[in-house]
């Protein structure tokens, strides 16, 4: 054999002994029996959550409700003791927040109805100063960069990297699916990092997986969970060690964090399974798994335009759908009798339900299938809504009277997030993917519009009302449904609209119901004028956050709010 050649064969040898070592670590390390964990909740602040143990462990940098915006303050998880490092109250709401690598300062993002920036504070105290802007869910790398989401063409959150000294960008072939708490978590020796999200370029998948990222090459590795791959809000976090990765999921409708091995497909390990939702993880120095637990509750409304009480409908609990952030009943529509369409939870899946004041909900459509929004009234005695279980969900229509379903409409361009139709229910008008098109409910080829996210209908059917989410502000535009110019809403005030607009926003006289992205935690429901841009805020005495709105036919409004409540907790392995 050539010397050449004995020297490769040498070098194959020993990469394989250093692989199967590798593996062989990996095995031992993970067939460990599984401790058991006992948590504790932390004091602090009414409301805390997106707890970060620093680079040294003795502190826990959290966000917190002060008045009613949240700021960044740490905490010495051993006594409580706490102090607040951010006041500003007009910059929007703190999310998601990292150490440096070094210790010494915090980065944290502020959003409102969009992300609109990521900010650094020192960890004794100072000004904010402004590191980027639009961007949200920072992770510090140990080069100085960092990870962080930002909306791209198509207004999807995109994990990209930033460098604050040179202003240079990269993007990583993954989009993500949280605003906040964090988008993506580094590995210690900062050469890859792993986040739930949805694979886009020429690896493109479907659904969101939990991925590492090689944070050099860009390129992803799906990492083995068991089969149970629904994330609860993208909460990821990574242990000190780098060699597993802790995933808070949604197991049956049962929040659980799971243990995951960086390499191989050894099983996981269920640490444990909990009450609410899990909007971020962390994992000290000594071994304590820190996170929030979410309570959210969903309250019906209704109440004047012009303000004063609001009487409630009914309470629902929230429903955490499979790779959905936060809830998925929350979007809604109203019926032409005046019930709102709401889809509850109801055996592992979702249930459209009508919903009226003094009496329980009824299912609405005659099927053992899920059924879920968005949804509409399509003409006098129709609605239009998702059939089917993701991500394989149609579009169908039901007749409102006896609950048969009268059609399916096969459609394929992309994740739907909103629908409305016609007001004779013989058109469509769904937003897919970022864009919008027009289906004839009697068949046909969809029909592209324009990019869009959200959509509301003009009740004599003239034009229709289209939300574009993206910075530095969501945008409405007006499309004459007649083939006119389209009018872009202008905006006159310093409260913004925010998501979601839904079908039945739009009175008779112009007028749009929508939640308003102010900076406080609890948005406000208000009603902007279509031909001035001017904006009224609704005075209710009912304060919670609302995110979608309705008119009724007699000129009441219908709202959804909903109610936060957060605690942070630890947990530690018993010995």
């Amino acid at each position: 054999m050539p010397i050449g050649a004995r020297g490769w064969a040498r070098r194959v040898v020993v990469a394989l002994a250093v692989a199967v070592t590798l593996v062989m670590v990996a095995v031992v390390y993970w067939s460990a029996p599984s401790p058991q964990w006992t948590g504790v909740p932390l004091g602090g602040l009414e409301r805390s959550m997106g707890a970060r143990s620093s680079p040294v462990g003795h502190w826990l940098a959290l966000a917190g409700v002060v008045g009613e915006v949240w700021q960044v303050a740490v905490m010495k998880p051993e006594s409580g003791n706490l102090t607040v490092l951010t006041h500003a109250i007009d910059k929007g709401n703190v999310n998601s927040l990292c150490w440096s690598m070094d210790g010494t300062k915090i980065y944290y993002d502020r959003v409102t109805d969009v992300p609109r920036g990521i900010y650094s504070v020192p960890v004794l105290g100072g000004e904010e100063h402004l590191v980027v802007e639009d961007a949200s869910g920072p992770e510090a790398l140990p080069d100085g960069s960092l990870l962080v989401a930002r909306l791209n063409a198509t207004r999807q959150l995109q994990l990209t990297r930033y460098w604050p000294e040179t202003g240079h960008w990269k993007t990583y072939p993954l989009t993500v699916s949280a605003i906040s708490n964090g988008v993506a978590r580094s590995f210690p020796d900062g050469l890859e990092a792993v986040a739930f999200g949805t694979a886009t370029g020429p690896a493109a998948a479907a659904g969101v997986r939990l991925y590492a990222i090689d944070l050099e090459s860009g390129k992803l590795r799906r990492l083995y969970t068991g089969g149970n791959e629904d994330p609860n809000n993208s909460a990821v976090a990574v242990a000190r060690d780098g060699k597993s990765v802790l995933a808070a999921v949604i197991d049956g409708n049962q929040p659980r964090v799971i243990g995951v091995p960086r390499i191989g497909h050894s099983s996981t390990r269920k640490l444990g399974s909990l009450t609410n939702t899990v909007f971020s993880l962390d994992v000290g120095v000594e071994g304590s798994i820190y996170l929030d637990q979410i309570e959210r509750h969903l309250d019906v409304l209704r109440f004047s335009a012009g303000g004063g009480h609001a009487e409630k409908i009914a309470t629902l609990l929230p429903y955490q759908a499979p790779g959905k952030p936060w809830l998925a009943n929350e979007s809604f529509a109203v019926l032409p009798d005046g019930r709102a369409v709401i889809p509850q939870g109801a055996g592992g899946g979702l249930r459209l339900t009508a919903v009226e004041a003094g009496k329980p909900p009824v299912a609405l459509v005659a099927t053992a299938e899920e059924t879920s929004a968005p949804v509409t009234a399509a003409g006098s005695g129709e609605i239009a809504f998702l059939i089917g279980k993701e991500p394989r969900r149609t579009i169908a229509t039901a007749s409102v009277s006896n609950g048969r379903i009268t059609k399916r409409i096969p459609f394929d361009r992309g994740p739907i997030t909103a629908l409305t139709a016609s007001p004779d229910g013989k058109t469509l008008y769904c937003a897919a993917g970022g864009m919008v098109w027009a289906i004839a409910v009697a068949g046909g080829e969809a029909r592209k519009l324009r990019p869009g996210d959200y959509l509301a209908m003009d009740p004599a059917g003239k034009y229709l009302l289209v939300q574009v989410s993206e910075n530095p502000i969501i945008r409405l535009i007006q499309v004459p449904l007649d083939g006119g110019a389209e009018r872009e809403v202008p905006h006159t005030a310093m409260l913004r609209p925010a998501f979601m607009i839904t079908p039945n926003a739009i009175s008779q006289d112009g007028r749009v119901l929508i939640p308003m992205g102010a900076s406080t935690w609890n948005w406000p429901a208000g009603i902007m004028d279509l031909r001035t841009g001017e904006v009224t805020q609704i005075p209710v005495d009912y304060k919670t956050e609302f995110h979608a709105l309705s008119w009724t036919p007699d000129g009441k409004v219908i709202a959804m709010g909903l109610d936060l409540r957060a605690k942070l907790w630890k947990f530690r392995a018993d010995q």
